[in-house]
């Protein structure tokens, strides 16, 4: 029934305890509650028996939350009358659990901070840890994803405090399912790839699987297809064998999910099918179900047969729905007002529209209230940026009208609605410009960063290309002269030859002289100009491999492709400057830099495994303020983990089609 169990004993109840439990067995749930207000008294002034009744409540089995609910709301108030901390955390704690399993993730989540807060107040470190990875749960379930992440991070932070590195598995597989939410795919490997040791250490089957299906879904968004699918059928294998719910489901969702995006719809079907047969013997998260009737309507949205395309997403609808899932009603929708249109419904498409508009609204507003609120800040300690600002949003409007008045065609949808709705087109032209306009301020403040960071950049290379010039051309040039010169006297001297200390200064000239040549190309590199980001990078790498400090790994995935030249030199000082930090401060003995470029996308990863940085370097050091800047110029994302055993930053940049050469 509960998802982590805490670390009680076994040992024989004693009897009150023991009643209690047979109550709730054989007369249900009034009988249960008049047996703990009887024994209320002895509570007050002890608290075993309180932990005696949480011990019960876990042995009740699934079938019946509603006496587990009852016996815990029991336990909750005894708890808070013997000013048992711990106990009051704890009934919270599993009340939070049941609401999780039936799927009641808003109250869930607040009881989960309520068992947080009483947990460290008593120093329950590994309790107060399951409670967090319950707050990061509901928020897989309800988003946001990042809101996941840093519960999460807290739960780790919290098992190791209480020493216990093999309780993190869960944490680990939540946080691998956040980053997949986020787009970040090789972190989402890299935590799944955690938590599945740990589950084959404990031999838990259930969450091997859990751990197979998210890494093979992971890797089919980087196209590696040769690893992806046959995880996928050993996972569905082991599933079958063990008797596993959700891997049978999950399992075979995910094959027929990856033929529909080879076109291979038939077998798509086959397995989603198979798929849906699950679900009607047995119970299955209402989350998976809308996923799976959603991609069922997909499927036969593309072979054009729409009256089943309807069926299902009226299912995946309305689960999304009861939910509460904006992310997945607007994607819902949206088709779904797509096969409504195809089948010539003008009242359910004008219905399922407004519903779509209506939660996409939800959501942009959210996005662009936090963006509006940021920006306001920002600007008005630059009142220089301001004015920029509002001459290019002059511009950018007058731009608008006139693409508004050459413009004739919406997209399909809005063109069909157009046609349906009539008098309804006003409104949405309305609601749209409103629209337009926030999210234009939204990107003329980007735009603004992105030129502050550039003209930063700018300046920058400048300064670094007359540096190199003065090395290459005068400190350069005058000790090439003075080797050439000492190199003549001993034409002149022949006793020169054999003294060490003059074939010492000429091998100290000519390291000086290598030196100065590399600095020089290090400041100028015209490999980056010439051959791209991927070249100077490696080559680079190549350089540092000659280093005696460490060994260095150089990684690549995906076809390289040349971007713009800002672009490029961005992400090339970038890499500098976190190689720069590894050789500075971390001490470490391996390297690993890591390069993903992928249509749309381009990442950059970089390991070591030296001694770390703290949070407040992290978060307030000089460095790494520089590159959050120049990442957050360009839209990018960077994902900062240290740990005693080492550091890993990971950058990911969107690539539109502007960055491309």
């Amino acid at each position: 029934m509960f998802r982590i169990l805490s670390s009680f004993s076994l040992r024989p109840l004693i009897p009150a305890a023991v009643i209690t439990i047979v109550c709730f067995s054989g007369c249900g749930q009034q009988n249960a509650r008049r047996a703990a207000t009887a024994h209320q008294q002895l509570i007050k002034s002890d608290t075993a028996p309180v932990r005696a009744l949480l011990r019960s409540a876990q042995s009740i089995p699934d079938s019946t939350p509603g006496v587990a609910m009852a016996l815990l709301d029991s336990v909750h108030q005894l708890s808070i009358a013997s000013n048992d901390t711990w106990s009051t955390g704890m009934s919270r704690y599993y009340k939070a659990q049941l609401l999780f399993d039936t799927s009641g993730y808003l109250p869930g989540r607040e009881l989960y901070a309520s068992a947080l807060e009483s947990l460290l107040a008593t120093d329950s470190l590994e309790d107060a840890a399951k409670a967090a990875t319950g707050i990061g749960n509901t928020f897989l379930q309800t988003g946001p994803p990042d809101s996941a992440v840093k519960a999460y991070m807290q739960a780790l932070d919290l098992f190791a405090k209480a020493n216990k590195p093999d309780s993190r598995a869960q944490t680990y597989s939540g946080l691998s399912t956040a980053f997949s939410q986020l787009g970040q795919r090789e972190k989402c490997l890299e935590y799944s790839g955690k938590a599945e040791q740990l589950f084959r250490t404990a031999r838990d089957t259930p969450n091997i699987i859990r751990s197979m299906i998210n890494q093979a879904t992971q890797l089919n968004y980087l196209y590696r297809y040769e690893e992806s699918v046959p995880m996928y059928l050993r996972a569905v294998a082991l599933s079958d064998q063990s008797g596993f719910v959700l891997g049978r489901f999950y399992g075979r969702l995910a094959m027929g999910d990856y033929y529909t995006t080879q076109f291979k719809y038939d077998s798509a079907l086959i397995y989603l099918r198979a798929a849906e047969k699950v679900v009607a013997e047995n119970t299955v998260a209402k989350q998976y179900m809308s996923i799976l009737y959603a991609t069922m309507g997909r499927v036969y949205y593309m072979q054009k047969v729409y009256a089943p395309s309807r069926a299902y997403f009226a299912k995946a609808v309305e689960i999304s729905g009861q939910l509460g899932n904006l992310e997945m009603m607007i994607k819902q929708y949206r088709v779904f007002t797509k096969v409504n249109i195809l089948l010539g419904l003008k009242e359910e498409s004008l219905k399922t529209y407004d519903l779509y508009t209506e939660y996409r609204d939800s959501m942009q507003d959210k996005q662009v209230s936090a963006s509006v609120n940021e920006m306001e800040t920002k600007y008005r300690t630059a009142e220089k940026d301001v004015e920029l600002a509002r001459k290019e949003l002059d511009l950018a409007r007058q731009q608008l009208d006139i693409r508004n008045r050459n413009t004739g065609l919406y997209i399909l949808t809005g063109i069909l609605l157009l046609l349906l709705s009539g008098g309804g087109a006003y409104l949405m032209h309305a609601r749209q410009k409103q629209q337009l306009a926030a999210q234009k301020i939204l990107t003329l403040a980007r735009e603004a960063e992105l030129e502050k960071a550039q003209a930063a950049m700018e300046a920058e290379e400048k300064e670094r290309a007359r540096i190199a010039r003065n090395l290459h051309d005068g400190a350069g040039s005058i000790l090439s002269g003075v080797k050439l010169y000492l190199s003549s006297l001993e034409n002149q001297y022949r006793e020169l030859a054999g003294s060490n200390a003059y074939r010492d200064t000429l091998g100290l000239l000519n390291e000086a002289v290598t030196e100065i040549r590399e600095t020089s190309h290090n400041l100028l590199p015209k490999i980056l100009h010439l051959d791209g980001l991927h070249t100077a990078i490696r080559d680079y790498c190549s350089k540092l491999e000659r280093n005696e400090r460490f060994e260095l790994e150089f990684q690549s995935y995906g076809s390289p492709v040349r971007y713009n030249h800002d672009f490029e030199l961005m992400a090339f000082r970038t890499f500098q400057e976190l190689i720069s930090n590894v050789i500075k401060h971390a001490d470490a003995t391996h390297v690993l830099v890591q390069l993903t470029f992928r249509s749309g996308a381009f990442s950059m990863t970089v390991e070591d495994n030296g001694k770390g940085i703290s949070t407040q370097e992290i978060s307030d050091g000089i460095g790494m303020f520089g590159i959050r800047s120049r990442v957050a110029a360009y839209k990018g994302t960077m994902d900062v983990d240290s740990s005693p055993d080492g550091t890993s930053v990971s950058l990911e940049f969107p690539v539109p089609a502007n960055i491309l050469t």
